[in-house]
């Protein structure tokens, strides 16, 4: 009997470390793989265009649900300096227009989606896979938005998580296939965005001036 319980509590031990393992790592990479399986990766006969938009969606709706609600109790998520730019639209410089658009629709996700292969090489020296890697990499970009707000920052995060998940998922086909895509993705949730942007700061930023 002596030697029978230190082997039940050794028992007992394995059995919640293993139990705790699964709470802690099984649950979140099952709905990982859910989420990257059934609203990230192409469907069958998927086009290219309606891929691309159908995920851009997934990374914009929660951000626009979080930004409305923001705005309807006094929180801004609006940051001229960070993300909208002066384009006085009453009055509008046509060429700055262009410019500042071509940045924040082509050439910005161009270039950040470069350096999210980078951000992700790193991340997955130290370790970091799965649920994980998609986690950090959506905090060091939170992060590296340092011009913005706290809300600016929460919001970033969610649809970096959906980028990495992406990307991720498409380089096992081709690197530069990934980055083309995923920067299209980056543009037209940027388009969403940057609507969403314009709408909230023209209701609930009287200041705002366009």
């Amino acid at each position: 009997m002596r030697g029978g319980a230190p082997h039940a509590f050794g028992a007992s031990m394995g059995t919640l470390k293993r139990i705790m393992s699964e709470v802690s790592f099984l649950r979140p990479n099952v709905v990982y793989d859910a989420f990257r399986v059934f609203l990230l990766q192409p469907r069958i006969n998927e086009g290219f265009v309606r891929y691309t938009t159908r995920v851009a969606l997934t990374a914009f709706w929660p951000v626009a649900v979080v930004g409305v609600v923001a705005s309807l109790v006094g929180i801004s998520t609006v940051t001229r300096s960070a993300w909208l730019p002066d384009w006085k639209l009453n009055a509008p410089d046509w060429v700055q227009v262009l410019v500042s658009f071509s940045d924040i629709v082509i050439f910005g996700p161009l270039v950040e989606t470069a350096m999210m292969f980078v951000i992700i090489w790193f991340l997955s020296r130290i370790r970091a896979s799965g649920i994980w890697l998609a986690v950090a990499s959506a905090v060091v970009w939170g992060l590296l938005h340092a011009r913005s707000g706290v809300m600016i920052k929460f919001i970033t995060a969610w649809p970096f998580f959906c980028f990495t998940i992406v990307l991720l998922e498409l380089e096992k086909r081709s690197k530069d296939y990934a980055w083309v895509v995923v920067s299209v993705i980056h543009g037209i949730y940027n388009v969403f965005a940057l609507a969403l942007e314009l709408v909230l700061a023209r209701i609930f930023d009287p200041a705002f001036d366009l």
